[in-house]
């Protein structure tokens, strides 16, 4: 019975699967399926993923390990892919290289303790891979998992004395570093990287600190007023233009920030604030409109909506 339900399962409807994952999980019991032994989801197949999660659950890390292949190759609930990560990366120190590959993502659901064990093996750049690959798909990627994984312990305290390529290598995980981490990095630093950090998508949501808003303001102007320096690199910023505050673009020359713009710019189209913000809170396209209505500039009467 159970093979010829595997043979047909792919064909069935979603609630045609969970209806057999229940009348499976009913003919089971947890000392059954600790019972089955290491081969026991390769034995079962395919109607493992669809078992309720209560009896999922009681599945061993070896029975995990053992079976690896079967569950990768179905779709597994969000819960079930937490539960996988933890038990196999929590409880194994000596995954190889390969098996991190094959676990792809779901590393990313595990703690940064237990993939600290691996620096200095052959296994530690794969994991290093699928990391940046969870942070460029915009994945789940806590900020203490990136800096463990990717900074040494005098980097993370002293971001001031990191080179200007170090800082282009560390572009897509900046947003997820934090503003104190951002604050520190210095004009000459981060002017060479701008590059590399037009084609992140940094936001100013990514940066804030959501538990003192206010102080996250304040910093996150700071970086910004460290980032436009050099106004004429305006249009190399992507998508860090958002996040630049009116305060700070009335400061710069309006000759200098008007002839920084895009030339593609149409001169028709005004930007619009973001949804729900105050004035206080104007981008870059606000800050505009008052320099590009002015009579001193006929010739240069332009806005950018492209950011």
């Amino acid at each position: 019975m159970r093979d010829t339900i595997n043979s047909i399962i792919r064909s069935l409807s979603a609630e045609q699967r969970r209806a057999f994952g229940r009348w499976y999980s009913r003919a089971l019991s947890s000392l059954n399926m600790t019972a089955g032994g290491p081969s026991f989801i390769r034995d079962t197949g395919n109607l493992i993923v669809y078992l309720p999660f209560h009896s999922f659950q009681h599945l061993s890390p070896a029975q995990l390990l053992n079976g690896m292949d079967v569950l990768l190759m179905n779709t597994l609930s969000p819960l079930q892919q937490q539960f996988v990560a933890e038990s196999l990366i929590g409880t194994f120190r000596n995954l190889t290289a390969e098996q991190f590959r094959r676990l792809g993502n779901l590393m990313c659901l595990s703690d940064p303790k237990d993939l600290q064990v691996y620096r200095n093996t052959e296994a530690f750049s794969v994991i290093q891979d699928n990391i940046r690959t969870c942070v460029v798909q915009g994945l789940r990627s806590p900020s203490d998992l990136i800096s463990s994984l990717f900074l040494n312990g005098s980097e993370l305290q002293s971001p001031g004395s990191l080179p200007a390529g170090r800082v282009s290598q560390l572009a897509p995980f900046l947003p997820w570093l934090g503003v104190d981490f951002l604050q520190k990095l210095s004009q000459s630093q981060l002017s060479p990287a701008l590059t590399a950090l037009a084609s992140v998508p940094f936001t100013p949501a990514q940066v804030e600190d959501h538990h003192q808003p206010s102080q996250a303001s304040s910093k996150q102007r700071a970086l910004m007023e460290h980032l436009l320096w050099l106004c004429r690199q305006l249009q190399k910023l992507g998508s860090l233009v958002s996040g630049v505050k009116v305060e700070t673009l009335r400061a710069l020359p309006s000759d200098t920030l008007l002839s920084s713009l895009p030339d593609n710019c149409p001169a028709h189209t005004r930007p619009q604030p973001p949804t729900g913000q105050h004035h206080h809170h104007q981008t870059l396209g606000m800050a505009l409109d008052g320099l590009t209505n002015t009579d001193t500039h006929p010739h240069k009467q332009r806005t950018c909506h492209s950011y």
